[in-house]
């Protein structure tokens, strides 16, 4: 019945279970993936809220892996998400939550789907509650300015919330994000820390002026360091960059936070390891042959369907950068039957012609 957009099922209400079944049903033109996940089978209500409040709906209760997307908007092509989930962490099934603040009269459309076309029994609640305080630094927009090279900060990440469109902080699952803005005030190596919290801990760091389109510099879920859950990262930084800083909770986990930030001199890494290996028709090749460029070590082997699928970029790649110092070295490891007449035969006949060493 509630298949498409345009025949969304109506509910109203500020405590609210529904019921239904997404068995063959679709996704359409122009819909998006909820969640940012894969599926197929999504269908739709419509919830206006009679209040403001902290609502939390949820498919606890469905009978498959769900997913669930809560948006603005009066047509499918122009939907502003609010709010989504594929996993509730507090559920030890595949169902989804989100818990957002809503405002009085304003309609929400949600979206319950499957993940990867998963289909069955629906069950969707709506709970609308009293207005929550969320820490000042909930929202990527209003991160707390750090300034200084040996900082020490603290705050709480209790009911702080995702955003639309924000990154997944060291690749986890996490609903609980606060916010900080440091710029670095001179050149140098920074060890971010958040030893001294009391939950465990996500960890990022981005560069970028908007929470939909940052550029990951650093991340940590485990500082194993630490023997605690808390998160740590070490990186150089650049003079007068600002860095925004994410702190969440592995699957929502939330709580005290305790940030700490030291700024060091620069370290520079350890020096690559020294080599020598011979190439195929015996003569030896040393690491040492290339100081001072770029050297980018490709393991590969004649039998190795990917290694051959990326030998054709390696190429262009060497043809676009050789003048700027890049040198790739393809080193054969020797398995299931690669000896040098084996790898002198492939190069032969390879095309495009390999034009680093192998």
């Amino acid at each position: 019945v509630n298949d498409m957009f345009t025949n969304r099922t109506v509910i109203d209400g500020t405590s609210i279970v529904v019921s239904g079944s997404n068995v063959g049903a679709t996704r359409e033109i122009g819909e998006r993936y909820h969640a940012g996940e894969p599926g197929d089978t999504s269908i739709w209500w419509s919830w206006t809220a009679p209040a403001v409040g902290s609502v939390t709906i949820s498919t606890a209760g469905s009978d498959f892996d769900t997913l669930l997307g809560v948006y603005t908007g009066a047509s499918l092509s122009d939907l502003r998400e609010v709010a989504s989930n594929d996993d509730d962490p507090d559920s030890i099934y595949s169902t989804s939550k989100v818990v957002f603040d809503v405002d009085a009269n304003q309609t929400y459309q949600i979206a319950v789907d499957g993940y990867y076309g998963d289909s069955g029994y629906v069950q969707l609640s709506v709970e609308l509650g009293p207005p929550v305080t969320r820490p000042p630094n909930d929202d990527f927009a209003n991160r707390i300015v750090i300034t200084g090279t040996n900082i020490v900060v603290t705050g709480t990440s209790v009911s702080a919330t995702r955003e639309p469109g924000e990154p997944y902080h060291a690749g986890m699952p996490g609903d609980a994000s606060i916010w900080w803005s440091w710029t670095a005030p001179t050149v140098g190596t920074v060890t971010i820390s958040t030893a001294g919290s009391s939950f465990d801990t996500l960890l990022g760091i981005y560069t970028g002026s908007s929470v939909s389109d940052l550029t990951e510099v650093a991340s940590n879920d485990e500082d194993y360091d630490s023997g605690t859950s808390t998160s740590k990262v070490v990186f150089d930084v650049v003079a007068n960059q600002t860095y925004q800083i994410a702190v969440d909770g592995y699957y929502g986990a939330s709580g005290s936070v305790r940030l700490s930030v030291q700024l060091g001199p620069f370290v520079p890494p350890p020096p690559a390891p020294a080599w020598v290996l011979p190439d195929p028709y015996g003569v030896i090749v040393n690491s040492s042959d290339y100081a001072g460029k770029v050297v980018i070590l490709d393991f590969w082997a004649t039998w190795c369907g990917p290694c051959k699928i990326e030998m054709p970029d390696l190429v262009a790649l060497q043809d676009l950068y050789r003048n700027d110092g890049l040198v790739i070295v393809g080193a054969d490891t020797g398995w299931s039957g690669d000896t040098a007449p084996v790898v002198q035969t492939f190069l032969a006949t390879w095309t495009p012609a390999i034009n680093y060493p192998i």
